[in-house]
């Protein structure tokens, strides 16, 4: 019974996980060109940065979301289901904290960013509230992840891919809206906040039909949040780590030494 019961599941969760990467990649390939050429070289320039370094935003998940994953999957296999409910709980108090630093992160940064990356006049305007949006769609993010380590803590890995497909299809929709009616960079942060809603409320609403007994309020526990500061400690850290390894494995080798400088010099000469 216990195999025949987790094979669908699988199987499922395989073809999922297949279909979410499918129509990801085909949404970015199809919309990105799109995007360059209805906001032209300087004003993409301008976009693709200040995504950028919103994004490092995301660190402060702190690696709550792997906690909660890890927790949650605990507690359901023993039984206890009240553990359960009390860890998303305190991982929630500490998502809203995190979401309010990554907003005023991101304004401090659209403040600062055109100084200091010489963003052009007509821009800097727009460069604070995009900043700002994408902030909040950070912290959406956040937030989102309790309820999202709660789908994959119960190993619904279908239920997550089908979020993201269902994510991307209306950031897409939006996007597309906003390029036909001669939108500019503010409207498409707004396009790209208002889709980070509405994941959130569709992996909200598939948590709780999963998790009965799933509340809403942030609440603390000090005990919950001992479990969840160790283990994300570690879980962070690794992200980290992996993240930096990733990064210099994507970066250029460099010659040993000025003898391999000049092989390759005369290498390349005629």
């Amino acid at each position: 019974m216990g195999v025949g019961a987790t094979v669908p599941r699988a199987v499922r969760n395989v073809l999922a996980n297949w279909t979410g990467y499918v129509v990801g990649l085909l949404v970015t390939f199809f919309l990105s060109p799109l995007i360059v050429n209805h906001l032209g070289a300087s004003a993409y320039g301008v976009w693709t940065l200040l995504g950028t370094l919103t994004a490092y935003l995301g660190l402060l998940d702190l690696g709550i979301r792997s906690a909660v994953t890890r927790y949650v999957a605990r507690y359901e296999s023993g039984g206890d289901h009240g553990p359960a409910i009390q860890i998303v709980s305190t991982a929630l108090a500490m998502f809203v904290a995190m979401a309010g630093c990554a907003l005023a992160a991101s304004v401090v940064l659209g403040l600062v960013a055109p100084s200091i990356f010489h963003i052009p006049a007509e821009y800097r305007v727009s460069a604070v509230i995009v900043a700002a949006l994408a902030g909040a769609s950070t912290g959406v993010a956040l937030v989102n992840g309790a309820f999202g380590g709660v789908i994959v803590g119960l190993q619904r890995f279908d239920l997550t891919c089908g979020i993201d497909v269902a994510s991307a299809l209306v950031r897409a929709a939006l996007v597309l809206g906003v390029i036909t009616y001669g939108g500019g960079l503010v409207e498409l942060a707004v396009a790209q906040f208002v889709a980070s809603v509405a994941g959130a409320v569709f992996t909200l609403w598939l948590a709780r039909r999963i998790l009965p007994g799933l509340r809403l309020r942030p609440t603390w526990s000090r005990s919950h949040l001992r479990l969840i500061v160790s283990y994300g400690g570690y879980a962070f850290v690794a992200q980290l780590a992996s993240s930096a390894k990733s990064a210099v494995s994507m970066a250029p080798a460099l010659p040993e030494s000025r003898s391999d400088q000049r092989r390759m010099r005369s290498s390349a000469s005629p």
